[in-house]
């Protein structure tokens, strides 16, 4: 399973409506669960695919290398078949989000792509590789997180983007929209973090 996740899509199709979130995983838990289940739920999608990346490169060396993340994930969503975990790095060699929408975006073209990610991940996104293309190649779904409210509103990406917010009662209408657009998720959140599970794990 791991080897041909690493080099093939998960199943796509015209007019498909798929949610996009990456992520180290490291490990995947229910707050990945939850923020998923309730996109697919708000945006209307048919699928989320779990982008596993090798490297974040923002964090230290992870302590368990992709294959074993990729399984991870498999086994922990392994009853929703709406979640495709599936790990693109080796196949573009790049981590870094903006290669990835690009080439699935040209690969293809007929299915409607979103971005999610959590309020976190925006206050940090302005130090991406080309973030401010990114925001005008597909439409950002942005899930609150706790603790991250008053950082992200003060983030140098959504004060750029700002003017092109769809009101969330317009959320399943975002992936029609012409990128930049962006929507701002609420609905149940979860206090589970990737890094606290690592940090518990060696106590």
């Amino acid at each position: 399973m791991a080897s041909s996740g690493l080099i093939t899509l998960p199943p796509h199709g015209p007019g498909l409506r798929i949610g996009l979130l990456g992520g180290s995983f490291n490990p995947p838990h229910s707050g990945h669960l939850l923020v998923s289940a309730y996109a697919v739920k708000r945006l209307k999608l048919h699928a989320i695919w779990w982008l596993i990346t090798k490297q974040n490169p923002f964090k230290s060396p992870h302590d368990y290398g992709v294959y074993a993340r990729l399984e991870a994930c498999h086994r922990l969503c392994d009853a929703l078949p709406y979640i495709r975990p599936v790990v693109l790095d080796t196949l573009l060699g790049s981590s870094r989000t903006f290669d990835t929408v690009t080439y699935l975006k040209h690969r293809l073209p007929y299915v409607q792509f979103v971005c999610i990610m959590g309020t976190d991940v925006l206050a940090r996104a302005h130090e991406w590789h080309r973030w401010d293309e990114l925001a005008a190649l597909i439409p950002l779904a942005i899930k609150m997180r706790p603790g991250s409210v008053l950082n992200v509103m003060s983030s140098p990406a959504l004060q750029k983007l700002a003017p092109y917010r769809v009101g969330e009662q317009y959320a399943p209408s975002l992936l029609e929209c012409r990128a930049p657009a962006w929507t701002l998720l609420h609905g149940p959140a979860s206090s589970q973090s990737s890094t606290v599970l690592r940090r518990n794990a060696y106590l």
